[in-house]
Order: C-alpha cells, then sequence, then structure tokens
C-alpha cells in the first residue's frame, strides 16, 4: 500500500554506475542500459499529508519543482530497470 515511500536503509538499495558495470564485467555481462523512474515528489508528499496531517505541498510548494528536477537529474527514483548483455 506504500509503494511511492522512500524508506532509507529498508527499501533503498545504493548503486552507481561504476558499481553496476563492475558486477557485469566480473559475471560475463555488459550493461547495456540504466533506466530509473517512479519517484514522484508530489505522489510521496501527499501520502505524507495524509499519514501526519500536516500540509507539505502548501508548505512546499515552491521548492516542490526544484526538488522533482533534481529527483530526476540525479536518477533518484523508488524503481530501476537494468538490460545486461551477455559477452560471447
Amino acid at each position: 500500500s506504500k509503494q511511492n515511500t522512500l524508506l532509507p536503509f529498508e527499501h533503498l538499495c545504493f548503486f552507481s554506475t561504476e558499481s553496476i558495470e563492475y558486477l557485469a564485467n566480473n559475471t560475463g555481462f555488459e550493461v547495456e542500459k540504466i533506466e530509473t523512474f517512479g519517484l514522484d515528489i508530489m505522489d510521496y508528499l501527499l501520502m505524507k499529508e495524509y499519514e501526519d496531517g500536516i500540509e507539505y505541498t502548501n508548505n512546499l510548494s515552491d521548492l516542490m519543482t526544484l526538488m522533482q528536477s533534481l529527483i530526476d537529474k540525479y536518477n533518484i527514483s523508488n524503481h530501476f530497470r537494468i538490460t545486461f548483455r551477455k559477452i560471447k
């Protein structure tokens, strides 16, 4: 029921492009594509408003666009997809 929640150190895994490429290279694969998606700041804040009874969206309205831009720019997400290719 809380699929869009951010629960640091419970449901997040921290990977870098370098660590994924290292894993791939050491197991006979190469990284074809890494995609991140799914963390929408508005969804998260609306859920927290419901849970906490605090008007986050009103209080943070000036920052939400900036926050979402930063989340997207730095590939912070609650879903990711990696496509590997087997090295021949």
